[in-house]
């Protein structure tokens, strides 16, 4: 150790008498708790920031003429910054962020705890992003980085709050006929239970149909048109999206086909009822006498000849 100084009033120290050589020139935070070392090369010639982060800067006397070597260090205060992570309703633990600073240079990682905090101390007057490189189980990562600025002299944590959605699931549904073979054109709508519809698919030439971006829930699946040729199912088919989902939720659903229409025989049958009525009122005809027979003809015929003859004297008298 060749000396010590103490920085005067205007931040100002020398040393004398050095020796052509290399040194070190060690700086001594007064309060770490408050301050830091600014970033080395900050600032212009005058100004910029010799010593690294811890304090320590390099400095070489090339001749004893030489001119007096300015080797300056900056100090600047600490900022904190609080991270609420949320899936908009409740706090999330788990998730991890890199805080990277305004040369993309990652200065920290931290990870949010079981109330969804994570608190980044340490950061001195910079811009930078907080992203997200690990989400909770069951949810999306935030694609989108957050920004966050700290400012010299910051009294109080920066708040940034950052909001996960739910990893979404699907729904793959498979139309068939009674014979199993696959069947194209059945429309479904899906809606949650308590009624609130979410969308609509129609099977393809295949019998399949997918409904995709489903959040973990229950629903149901109704039926509004079936394939032709075919009845509609009207029974409401339940079924769940799990929390973190992995694979599609598969339904099959059979359809019955229209029944054939009975044939009609146009063949008229004959009317046995009037047939009968007709030969009820039919009046039997006597039949003639055969050879041989008698008859009560002739009698009737003498006798009806006599009385017109009695008529007839009675008249001339």
């Amino acid at each position: 150790m060749v000396g010590i100084q103490t920085t005067d009033n205007l931040g100002g120290y020398l040393f004398t008498g050095l020796l052509p050589g290399d040194y070190r020139v060690v700086f001594v935070n007064p309060d770490p708790s408050h301050y830091t070392f600014t970033k080395q090369g900050i600032g212009n010639k005058d100004t910029n920031s010799d010593p690294n982060k811890d304090g320590v800067a390099k400095v070489n006397i090339p001749t004893i003429r030489s001119h007096v070597l300015a080797v300056d260090a900056g100090l600047t205060t600490l900022g904190s910054a609080i991270i609420q992570k949320t899936d908009g309703t409740k706090n999330l633990a788990g998730a991890h962020f890199d805080v990277i600073d305004s040369d993309g240079l990652t200065v920290t990682n931290v990870t949010t705890d079981a109330n969804g905090i994570a608190v980044v101390n340490g950061l001195i007057p910079d811009q930078y992003v907080v992203k997200e490189t690990v989400a909770p189980t069951g949810y999306q990562l935030q694609p989108s980085a957050t920004p966050l600025t700290i400012v010299y002299d910051q009294a109080t944590p920066v708040e940034i709050s950052v909001v996960n959605h739910l990893i979404t699931g699907a729904l793959t549904v498979h139309k068939i006929g009674d014979q199993g073979q696959s069947l194209a054109n059945a429309t479904f709508n899906v809606t949650t239970k308590t009624g609130k519809e979410i969308g609509q698919l129609t099977t393809n030439s295949n019998g399949l149909a997918t409904l995709s971006n489903l959040v973990p829930g229950d629903y149901l699946l109704t039926e509004l048109a079936a394939p032709k040729g075919y009845q509609l199912n009207k029974n409401a088919l339940p079924f769940t999206i799990p929390f973190n989902p992995t694979v599609a939720v598969n339904l099959t659903v059979k359809n019955t086909p229209i029944p054939d229409r009975p044939t009609t025989n146009t063949t008229p049958k004959p009317n046995t009822t009037n047939s009968s009525a007709i030969e009820e009122h039919v009046t039997p005809i006597d039949k003639l006498p055969q050879t041989g027979e008698s008859s009560n003809m002739p009698p009737l015929v003498i006798g009806i000849f006599l009385l017109a003859s009695g008529y007839y004297l009675l008249s001339r008298k």
